[in-house]
């Protein structure tokens, strides 16, 4: 996986990906998470050819700080992790919270 996105090739990684969380569907699974960094480069491009539901560690992140309290957080990754969007992209938007019943 990381020789693919180091040579930048994408959608060879999404085709990889969304085969994989096929491969783990099929198999029984009914969500799916990727629990490294790395992946959410094309995390949404993945989600689009899931068959099952995805979960992502970028807005887990976002949200745990959010409950607790505090306002500035570090984050230590690969370059492809510190380099990419994705963190900052989710951090930036608000939480989808449910209207009070």
């Amino acid at each position: 996986m990381l020789g693919l996105v180091g040579a930048g090739e994408f959608d060879e990684l999404i085709a990889y990906l969304a085969f994989e969380v096929s491969r783990l569907a099929k198999a029984g699974a009914e969500v799916a998470a990727f629990a490294s960094n790395t992946p959410h480069l094309v995390f949404e491009e993945v989600r689009q050819r899931s068959p099952i539901p995805l979960i992502r560690i970028v807005e887990a992140t976002r949200h745990d700080p959010e409950e607790r309290g505090p306002r500035r957080l570090g984050l230590v990754g690969t370059p492809f992790t510190m380099q990419g969007s994705f963190y900052p992209r989710v951090c930036r938007t608000r939480p989808r919270r449910d209207p009070p019943a």
